[in-house]
């Protein structure tokens, strides 16, 4: 942040705000530092950093009463609701990234770049990557080449599917978080859940979203037994202390993951049907549920088979 001479207030982790005020004051000023019970009062270290850092209904207050002009949040998922509504915003970018804090800047207009990085699977395309690299060619950000990174794996992407995603070459690519996040999207838009199981093992720890993935993953490949559990542990994990926050979105999310395992459950053809419409025409489960009807679909041949087999040994001469 010195050497590239950036300046401005900086919404912060809280443990790297005594550093950055000793060694970039006066032309870095950090929301917070360690001193939360202290200097910071309780309410506004609860209110505006711990929960605002983990849920959107509080964060959005504090980013319209409060200047803020760069994000600096670990590079995990214990802050990946921060990074992901800030970037879906469209009002920031991401400057630079590594395996401990990733840094955004805001941005004066909204841009594409920042609006297709998660779950807007409706924007990613050939034309839209395309309009990134000119948004990217004409943007003060990118410091370390990280969205030049993530623009190499959609164009691979577009080009072969997530197999290509899934070489030796890449491993390097994969030391980044931001990175494997953006592959194991990429991995759910194709239903390619072997190469996403296998880029969840990378990271060190699983967030919300993350399980999220893994539930999808586990259902694709007909693990009932494994995707029943992330759903009781990302339940567990928002019922810690006074932070408990389920949101609408969240509760309506795990209950829908819980009616695809009833679906695999069954036999029935019309369940498929019931489970579309609560996706309100959102490609991002519709899209899943179609992936979801193959792997239905499988299993009923495959349970098929087994019994013609089975059957035709009980009947064979001896």
């Amino acid at each position: 942040m010195k050497h590239k001479g950036i300046s401005g207030n900086v919404y912060n982790h809280a443990e790297a705000g005594g550093y950055l005020s000793y060694f970039l004051y006066p032309d870095i000023k950090v929301f917070i530092d360690g001193r939360m019970g202290i200097l910071y009062p309780y309410d506004f270290s609860r209110n505006e950093y711990v929960l605002a850092s983990k849920y959107q209904v509080f964060f959005q207050p504090v980013f319209s009463s409060h200047s803020i002009d760069y994000i600096m949040a670990p590079s995990d998922l214990g802050w990946f609701p921060l990074l992901r509504t800030a970037l879906l915003s469209g009002r920031f970018e991401v400057v630079c990234s590594d395996g401990v804090y990733t840094l955004l800047a805001k941005t004066e207009e909204p841009n594409i770049f920042s609006q297709v990085m998660y779950r807007e699977i409706d924007l990613l395309s050939q034309d839209s990557v395309n309009q990134m690299k000119l948004e990217l060619e004409n943007s003060d950000g990118d410091l370390d080449g990280i969205q030049h990174l993530i623009l190499e794996l959609y164009e691979l992407w577009l080009k072969h599917g997530s197999r290509a995603l899934n070489t030796p070459d890449l491993a390097q690519y994969y030391s980044l978080p931001i990175l494997t996040r953006c592959a194991i999207r990429l991995a759910d838009i194709d239903g390619n859940h072997q190469l996403g199981l296998a880029l969840l093992k990378r990271l060190k720890r699983l967030g919300e979203n993350d399980y999220l993935y893994l539930i999808r993953f586990h259902l694709l490949g007909g693990n009932i037994q494994q995707a029943n559990n992330c759903i009781r542990t990302v339940e567990r994990y928002f019922k810690t202390k006074d932070l408990f926050i389920k949101t609408e979105a969240l509760a309506e999310e795990l209950q829908f993951y819980q009616k695809c395992i009833d679906f695999l459950k069954s036999h029935e053809k019309n369940a498929i049907e019931r489970l579309k419409s609560l996706c309100k025409s959102r490609t991002y489960y519709s899209l899943f549920l179609d992936h979801l009807k193959r792997e239905q679909e499988k299993r009923v041949q495959q349970e098929t088979s087994l019994y013609d087999m089975n059957t035709n040994s009980s009947q064979a001469p001896k």
